[in-house]
């Protein structure tokens, strides 16, 4: 997936905030406008400041408070339980006397009722593609909660293929009750996370209660306050935004963190779909651009040793007009052929007419396709026309067997493959290849 983890944290952060201001409206007991794009939001509870209830505002902030304070001094008490007893006894017993408090009231009780889902051709040709951009929103949505969370432990790890089959295995199972599409909740996860769940074993014993609940106990939630629940969750998302990743990512990584801010940004302005967009988006454009410009360096030799190394990084590395040691750090592919042409040839042009070695320094070339080979090939032939000899060193297998395959052996002979580059310039200057001999197994493996 092209879904990076400072992406994610980009994404979940943005969600976090926009749950978190449009559950507003119960915390400070105000109809204000909901919406995926929290700038209206946030220009509607500015715009109706002074409508907020005043005993609905009271009892909301004061469990922000307790859950708080209970998270500080153990994370283990129950603080959610705490303050929703807390808020059924205030509002049974004295919600007389406090007026304007919106209570969840009756709930629904007993389970769903089996029914197998009508089957209309039709129907379902119209509502595929709404379908298909649901499961995709809801799917990343999952893995984008999954992976915040995964980060908070180090004993479990997120499997986006066994996610993708959960959900697909629960939608199926709910349509037979009538349930509503199934994904991940950023709130409820967050509870759940805050609450001290760790394993699968927290969604047995929920479930088992939530059926308790709705068989038996529904009646006694009749007073819980909504502005108690709003807290709950405000309190529980906020926890998901990642200020420290992103201090950590503007110190290690500029671009990194100008793609988490834009994620981050598009999703509180565009909303949570459109963030999405944003987050693949530009994570893909990152990923062409980075592949099709890699780093490359000319290297230089390390004083008194066989040893070469990036002359930018290096000063005291000993650079020789008549030998280019050019390293390129990726594979090489469609995408950037051209760029390796060109670093190369505005390197050696750097070298003028002295130069008279190139050595392709490969250890960290993993992979080449045709079109790498074919420019490959190409610029062997066009540095041979001016005399100038091509050497390979530190080529690894799988690369080795790609060049041999398409006919480079054609062009240069088996014997312009070097184990490292410091013996390929050592053949250069005094025809010594005892290096290349004793390490042949080993350089023309797939050579036959």
């Amino acid at each position: 997936m092209f879904f990076q983890s400072l992406v994610i944290t980009g994404f979940t952060s943005a969600v976090a905030l926009i749950i978190g201001f449009n559950q507003f409206r119960n915390l400070f007991g105000v109809d204000f406008v909901q919406s995926d794009q929290l700038q209206y939001v946030v220009a509607d509870v500015f715009g109706r400041i002074i409508d907020f209830n005043h005993p609905t505002t009271i009892i909301g902030l004061i469990s922000v408070v307790i859950i708080i304070i209970l998270r500080k001094i153990n994370k283990k008490i129950p603080s959610a339980l705490i303050v929703v007893i807390l808020g059924i006894l205030i509002l049974k017993f004295f919600g007389s006397s406090i007026s304007g408090v919106s209570i969840v009231k009756d709930i629904p009780s007993g389970l769903p009722i089996f029914g197998i889902p009508e089957f209309d051709i039709d129907l379902i040709r119209e509502l595929l593609p709404i379908a298909f951009t649901l499961v995709m929103v809801g799917y990343l949505e999952t893995i984008s909660i999954g992976k915040s969370l995964e980060a908070k432990q180090d004993e479990y790890r997120i499997r986006p293929n066994q996610e993708l089959i959960a959900l697909g295995i629960s939608n199926m199972v709910g349509s037979l009750f009538k349930a509503y599409p199934t994904t991940s909740s950023f709130s409820r996860s967050a509870i759940n996370q805050e609450s001290g769940a760790r394993t699968g074993m927290a969604a047995l014993i929920s479930v088992v209660m939530v059926v308790i609940t709705l068989l038996f106990l529904t009646p006694l939630f009749y007073h819980l306050p909504k502005t108690v629940l709003a807290a709950i969750i405000i309190v529980a998302v906020f926890n998901l935004v990642n200020i420290k990743e992103a201090v950590f990512l503007w110190k290690a990584n500029h671009l990194d963190f100008w793609l988490m801010l834009a994620t981050f940004i598009g999703t509180l302005l565009l909303g949570i779909e459109f963030g999405i967009i944003v987050g693949v988006g530009l994570s893909l454009i990152v990923l062409i651009y980075r592949t099709s410009r890699p780093y490359v360096a000319e290297l230089g030799k390390v004083p008194n040793s066989n040893f070469y190394r990036n002359r930018s990084r290096f000063e005291e590395v000993i650079i020789e007009d008549d030998v280019l040691i050019f390293r390129f750090d990726a594979q090489i592919f469609y995408a950037n052929s051209s760029y390796f042409r060109d670093k190369l040839d505005e390197m050696a042009y750097r070298k003028g007419d002295s130069l008279k070695l190139i050595v392709l320094d490969a250890e960290s070339i993993n992979r080449v396709d045709s079109t790498g080979v074919e420019m490959l090939k190409e610029r062997i032939k066009f540095y041979k026309k001016k005399g100038i000899t091509f050497l390979l060193a530190g080529v690894k297998g799988p690369v080795r067997d790609d060049l041999f395959r398409s006919g480079i052996l054609s062009i240069i002979d088996i014997n312009h493959f070097f184990m490292r580059s410091n013996d390929a310039v050592k053949f250069y200057k005094t025809g010594d290849r005892k290096q290349q001999e004793k390490y042949a197994k080993y350089i023309h493996q797939a050579y036959h």
